[in-house]
């Protein structure tokens, strides 16, 4: 079980669109972390992340390759999440959009 220690939430005031992650917490993190300052919320009030999609896969996606160097590919991960499009780039950014009710 996780608490909110688990997930800080850093003095940046949130904002919309692409945000690069920091390298320094996984991708999973990034995304909770993001959610919540957009929701103002806790993290036991989130589904839980793996309910969508696995975490451990989508960090290893875009992790460096064995010998610490980083993958030269393009590539995308897009992902609904407590009412966000949720969208990974290979260039290590997150954006997070609103689903709209259409």
């Amino acid at each position: 079980m996780t608490g909110p220690e688990d997930f800080p939430i850093p003095d940046a005031q949130p904002t919309s669109g692409m945000q690069p992650l920091n390298g320094t917490e996984p991708i999973e993190t990034t995304v909770i972390n993001r959610i919540l300052q957009h929701e103002n919320t806790d993290p036991e009030d989130l589904v839980p992340l793996y309910e969508v999609i696995d975490p451990e896969a989508l960090n290893l996606l875009f992790a460096p390759r064995r010998d610490g160097s980083s993958r030269s590919t393009a590539g995308t991960v897009r992902f609904q999440y407590c009412g966000y499009q949720v969208t990974v780039t290979s260039d290590h950014d997150v954006r997070l959009d609103p689903l709209t009710d259409e």
